[in-house]
């Protein structure tokens, strides 16, 4: 009576993810293959293989942004026309290896829709010239 084990395919496919993690060049498509997902206004995830550099392996690089949601149409890019302020997180980078995943969040008219990546400025009075100049406004 033979025993079959769940251990050794479980090996094999280890092994090959493994394989795949640190050879890239052996998918089809090498570098090219992207998968995209995204849900409409809101997200887009792309996930890539790329060669392995030497000096990153692991990292995630994050890029900031800052939405300000003013009172008055008319009082456009004034101080004490703003009602809230926002920093939202608008692109992430993930390298592990060789696989690369992007993220890009567009909260670009509501960004308080996106609580997971955005965060409430409590003190406007302190946003500098520059912020307020750079940032993006929307209406109510």
């Amino acid at each position: 009576m033979a025993v079959t084990h769940g251990v050794i395919p479980l090996v094999f496919f280890l092994l090959s993810i493994l394989f795949f993690f640190l050879k890239p060049e052996v998918i089809p498509g090498g570098e090219t293959t992207t998968y995209r997902y995204g849900a409409h206004s809101l997200y887009y995830e792309k996930i890539r293989w790329q060669k392995m550099s030497a000096d990153n392996y692991i990292s995630t690089k994050s890029e900031y942004k800052t939405f300000l949601e003013y009172k008055d149409p008319r009082g456009y890019r004034e101080p004490e026309n703003i009602k809230n302020a926002y920093v939202c997180e608008t692109e992430r980078e993930t390298i592990f290896f060789t696989l690369v995943i992007n993220k890009t969040w567009f909260p670009d008219d509501y960004p308080n829709i996106m609580d997971a990546h955005c965060t409430q400025i409590k003190d406007i009075r302190s946003l500098s010239e520059y912020t307020l100049s750079s940032a993006r406004w929307f209406p109510i």
